[in-house]
């Protein structure tokens, strides 16, 4: 019974109720039955006077009360065990509640039907695994898991840049999907907020344009996956102060950053290799001594660098690349003073400067001199250097200078300049169509350790993004005129691609524009104006205004404020005010884009009016109207559809203030427009009809509002169908109608068919 019960419990719950109480009143009733055949028994041996009958009474009741014991006994177990997996239940079934942060009609559904498969489900796109050279990170890796699977949901995987933390975390992710310890896992590269990264990040809910709806469901999916879903976040900036929602949650968090404390996030410190294993790494990316006979060499090299993890690979690679002999290798180092010596070893992802205005000495700034190491002769003097951008200066033009094709080093100098404006993250393969580049300079950068390559792309380390900007300054426009020009066309966001695969190139198009958002150039005002557009067609409205204005700024420097291309630009802005509702803003953009006498002006005075309108303000919502009226008359004449439609307006507006008289001739005029332009079965036109009915409704000239309405309704159950919310409107006007002059009728719907 109770493996029963347990069953029932953990595996359908709904059905836990009924069966659970009817076994547990099975088992009392039992015991009432069993109780009334003692008290039987107590009667028998009152009554009787023969012994063997007593004997068999006292029998009876003995046998009785055991089995009653024993059935008492029973129903207690069966409550508490009852009581037990109930609260088991309820705290597995108990959610916190998560309010969205937008209108109730937004509020996401709590159906969570999609979370219940066998087997780990990614729900973001997974990371690369790490490549076969990975090692040494075992024992790291084994007291992270049992960290996070035993005594702490909420881990910080911290440390120094470059030594190892985002591919520490890429290995356990990989480990964990393999062997479905959860039932969705999601990786997570972190961007300005929380919201952007989950947006750009999960596959999740990609039929919901609106961000904000969007995100609350991916908070809401998190929230009722509880302890199912594990989620890991790379690289969390330093400015990063929105976190404190995944503090809140049963899932298990993993972040990585070089941050000593977040929150409540229990810290994972992720230390330097020692010798022996960095020497062992050097030897993974290079081939030229596979008997490590010059193995002393090797430990000069890496305790150059203080064996941190990706000097000593880059070192390894360029030198591997570069077809160098070690004891060469080591000598052009030591002539041109190449050593981390006594400098601090930190490193700074965000290039932020001290108080004091000076730079930090960081791993970036060393790797920074690597990419340029001249061909020229070593200075003679070996003083270390006193500034920190120089100690790795050279080993990038060291490796151009013994590669078989040194004349591809400024092309690949190129491809680094532009990736390294762009987010951490992994890129696709087709990097190489959006900067118009041969695929040999990116395998052989992969080759040398200045990208690392994956199945799917390209990836660059944030230490050595900023070595780049540090050696060689922000890239020029020159440098990206590639990028920026296939990032225009139609073919680097297509318009069937998936939100989070748009969303994510719009990322990648907004950091390089944030470059060069102040470049006077028609390109760059072009490519501003896509994202723009965009983020509009997304309903992102928001940001489609921020990239609009900064067009705006570029379009009236290149162009000036009269010129065309800038009036596209001001009534691309009034669109998108105009979508908010905001018809104020929207109406200031459209004049100065197209003037005050323009028909779009004269709509957004309507829109202006229907706002009006719905708060009872009838008096400006005329005034609206007529500014909108003398437009329409003018640019497009008395007799056009568009007037006819403010006509129209404006008679509604009477019908509401009970001038019924106006509220006909203005009518009457936009049905004689319809009427001669779009002729007498078009939708607009039975609107009309409709109109004028409801007018003489309200004047109780039933006669006259029941052809009109036989007329709008015969229309539109052709042009629009039964079910249109229209047709159905109209033909409960006449309903109301017909009873009205006849009565409660049965007769109605005869009547209507012999009217069509």
């Amino acid at each position: 019974m109770l493996a029963l019960l347990k069953f029932i419990c953990k595996h359908k719950e709904w059905l836990f109720g009924g069966i659970g109480v009817t076994a547990i009143l099975a088992v009392l009733g039992a015991g009432w039955t069993v109780f009334r055949l003692i008290w039987a028994g107590i009667k028998c041996l009152i009554e009787s006077e023969n012994k063997y009958g007593l004997v068999i009474a006292v029998v009876i009741i003995v046998v009785v009360l055991v089995v009653l014991i024993i059935i008492v006994v029973t129903a207690i177990w069966l409550i508490r065990e009852f009581i037990k997996y109930k609260k088991e239940l309820d705290s597995q079934n108990s959610t916190p509640t998560f309010n969205p942060p937008h209108d109730t009609d937004n509020t996401p559904s709590n159906d969570i039907h999609h979370i219940t498969n066998a087997t780990s489900t990614a729900i973001t796109t997974p990371p690369p695994k790490p490549n076969n050279k990975f090692a040494h990170r075992d024992e790291e890796l084994r007291q992270l898991r049992e960290k996070i699977t035993q005594t702490q949901k909420l881990a910080l995987i911290n440390g120094l840049g470059g030594v190892g933390k985002t591919t520490i975390a890429k290995a356990l992710f990989h480990q964990l999907k393999e062997e479905a310890k959860y039932t969705h896992i999601a990786w997570i590269e972190y961007q300005t907020s929380l919201k952007e990264s989950l947006l750009k990040a999960f596959t999740l809910f990609t039929e919901i344009n609106d961000p904000d709806t969007r995100y609350a469901e991916i908070l809401n999916f998190i929230t009722l996956a509880g302890k199912n879903i594990i989620i890991f976040i790379d690289n969390v900036s330093e400015n990063a102060n929105d976190l404190g929602f995944l503090e809140t949650l049963d899932a298990t968090v993993i972040l990585t950053s070089r941050r000593k404390k977040i929150g409540n996030f229990e810290p994972f410190p992720i230390g330097f290799l020692d010798e022996p294993q960095c020497i062992d790494i050097f030897y993974k990316y290079y081939d030229h001594d596979k008997n490590r006979k010059h193995e002393n060499i090797v430990k000069t090299l890496v305790n150059y660098v203080k064996c941190h993890t990706l000097s000593v690979e880059l070192l390894a690679g360029v030198a591997n690349e570069g077809g160098y002999k070690l004891e060469q290798f080591a000598e052009d180092l030591e002539k041109r003073g190449f050593s981390y010596f006594e400098l601090e070893i930190e490193t700074d992802h965000n290039q932020n400067k001290d108080r004091n205005n000076k730079q930090s000495t960081t791993i970036a700034k060393h790797l920074a001199t690597l990419f340029t190491l001249s061909a020229e002769k070593a200075p003679k003097t070996k003083r270390l250097p006193t500034t920190i951008a120089k100690p790795l200066a050279k080993l990038f033009a060291l490796f151009g200078k013994k590669s078989r094709k040194p004349e591809g080093l400024p092309e690949q100098l190129r491809i680094l300049k532009n990736l390294a404006i762009l987010p951490s993250v992994p890129l696709p393969s087709e990097i190489k169509k959006w900067l118009n580049c041969n695929v040999n300079d990116l395998q052989r950068l992969v080759a040398i350790g200045w990208l690392t390559a994956s199945e799917d792309g390209y990836y660059m380390h944030p230490i050595i993004k900023e070595s780049i900007t540090l050696q060689y300054g922000k890239p020029s426009y020159d440098d990206c005129a590639e990028i920026i020009d296939y990032m225009q066309g139609e073919e680097y966001i297509k318009l069937t691609a998936p939100y989070a695969e748009s969303h994510f190139r719009l990322s990648l198009a907004e950091a390089v524009m944030e470059q060069f958002c102040n470049v006077e150039r028609e390109e760059v005002s072009t490519l501003l104006n896509e994202i723009a557009l965009k983020y509009k067609d997304y309903g992102e409205y928001d940001k489609a205004l921020h990239w609009y204005e900064k067009d705006r700024k570029i379009s009236e420097k290149i162009h000036g404020t009269d010129h065309p291309i800038t009036a596209t630009t001001y009534n691309n802005i009034a669109g998108v005010y105009d979508n908010q509702g905001k018809y104020a803003e929207a109406l200031h953009w459209l004049e100065k884009a197209l003037g005050t006498n323009h028909p779009d002006t004269a709509a957004i005075y309507n829109n202006i009016a229907a706002i009006y309108d719905s708060q009872d303000k009838y008096d400006e919502a005329l005034h609206w109207l007529k500014k909108a009226r003398k437009i329409h008359e003018n640019a497009l004449g008395t007799d056009h559809p568009d007037t006819a439609s403010v006509y129209s307006n404006i008679g509604g507006i009477h019908v509401y203030q009970g001038k019924y008289d106006k509220a006909l001739h203005w009518l009457e005029k936009a049905r004689k427009i319809h009427e001669k332009a779009l002729g007498t079965d078009h939708p607009s036109t039975a609107q009309t009809y409709n109109n004028i009915a409801v007018t003489h409704y309200c004047q109780g000239n039933y006669a006259e509002a029941l052809t009109l309405f036989v007329q709008a309704y015969r229309i539109r159950l052709e042009k629009l169908g039964e079910n249109h919310p229209h047709t159905k409107n109209t033909k409960e006007n006449m309903r109301k109608l017909y009873t009205a002059l006849h009565g409660n009728s049965p007769d109605f719907d005869h009547w209507l068919s012999t009217q069509l």
